[in-house]
């Protein structure tokens, strides 16, 4: 049991168990309100008031601070805290516009939020949480960090809540790496580039790879797209106060500025090693794509209690578009490689009746038209079909 939202009368507790979901399909579990059931086995997770363990990470936190200052991969054998870490500064921006024309750092640093309040909220079997509380002047940043049995990764739960004009609030990251390099996501691939303090777009995660080790630590979220590193640290923009469509013009009391108020995201911390980003990208698109949760009473059904609706062999090929075609006849797939490497797989989709055995290249992108009888063809990027000389 966890503590839940609501508070009715005695009901304060919502339940809490581990789901295994097959791709693109369902799975159905019953709950029993006065049966007890005996778990198979006990999974290893502590927390206290300044930690949180399960059997892949440590992480340490400071009380005084509320920052981690210790995080601490246990199958590497290795730290990956350089100093401090998910601390919020505030860096200035008075002198820039909306789209920030002309200005490629973000780095005048002029406070930090502070006066930490570290509460443990939860020490369960399955999953233990720490909430950390920091303000700034009269705005308040809260982070929840989960530890789960079996994840590898913490995942923080965020609720901001700004009141500073022309302000840009940066969540920063110190990483123990030599030989530090960025790696930025985007739509179907990622870019490495030097860690040189410029700010960057990305996508879905982040990273910094220690290249004479081979290891890293990224940085997952499911809604902030502004980057840097410099050096070993990397820093993600949570929230920009500028004003609405300002290009330099008359700052008068009728502008509007933007990320006002109360925001909430996520994001997560997950060690990589030999460079392999393909778990990375997997975890990042189940933090942006969690699975649908629907309550109901037992009844009878036409349905299966468990269906899958695809089948990728290899761990580094994502599917990530699965429509009808635009003359509504086939469907489309789009699939890419997510490790940067060659890749052979067999791509089996049940319900087009599709058994495909494809081969990748680095990022590769490839797109598939597949009939309703399983029988496919590949098409070009824009969903072209060369061979029919048509848009599908």
């Amino acid at each position: 049991k966890v503590r839940g939202p609501q508070t009715n009368l005695s009901d304060l507790y919502n339940t809490l168990f581990i789901a295994d979901l097959p791709a693109l399909g369902y799975a159905t579990y019953y709950l029993y309100k006065d049966t007890k059931l005996e778990a198979s086995q006990t999974p290893m997770l502590r927390a206290g008031e300044d930690f949180l363990e399960n059997e892949f990470l440590l992480v340490r936190f400071d009380i005084d601070s509320g920052r981690i200052v210790s995080f601490y991969d246990k199958q590497a054998q290795r730290e990956l805290a350089a100093a401090p870490m998910a601390g919020a500064v505030v860096i200035d921006d008075t002198a820039s516009d909306t789209w920030a024309h002309r200005i490629f750092t973000f780095d005048n640093e002029i406070g930090t939020f502070g006066g930490a309040q570290v509460t443990l909220l939860e020490a369960g079997k399955l999953r233990a949480a720490l909430r950390v509380r920091t303000d700034y002047h009269t705005s308040s940043l809260e982070q929840i960090f989960y530890l789960s049995a079996g994840a590898r990764e913490l995942e923080v739960r965020c609720s901001l809540d700004l009141h500073e004009r022309h302000r840009i609030v940066k969540l920063t990251f110190p990483i123990d790496a030599r030989q530090p390099e960025a790696i930025y996501s985007m739509p179907y691939g990622f870019l490495k580039k030097p860690c040189d303090g410029m700010e960057e777009p990305g996508h879905s995660w982040a990273a910094i790879a220690n290249q004479s080790l081979g290891d890293g630590l990224a940085l997952l979220n499911d809604s902030k797209y502004s980057f840097c590193a410099k050096g070993c640290e990397l820093r993600m923009i949570v929230a920009r106060s500028a004003i609405y469509a300002d290009h330099f013009g008359q700052r008068d009391d009728r502008v509007e500025f933007l990320d006002l108020g109360e925001q909430k995201f996520a994001y997560a911390l997950r060690p990589f090693r030999q460079c392999d980003l393909a778990e990375v990208v997997l975890s990042a698109t189940l933090l942006n794509q969690p699975p649908h949760i629907v309550l109901e009473t037992h009844h009878d059904g036409e349905l299966g209690s468990v269906w899958s609706g695809i089948a990728i062999s290899a761990p580094n090929v994502i599917c990530q578009v699965l429509k009808r075609s635009e003359d509504g006849a086939d469907m489309i797939a789009r699939l890419y490689e997510t490790a940067g490497k060659r890749t052979h797989t067999r791509v089996q989709i049940g319900f087009l009746g599709a058994d495909m055995e494809l081969d990748f290249g680095p990022q590769e992108i490839r797109t598939l038209r597949i009939a309703p009888d399983g029988a496919w063809r590949e098409v070009l990027l824009t969903e072209y079909d060369l061979q029919a000389n048509q848009q599908v």
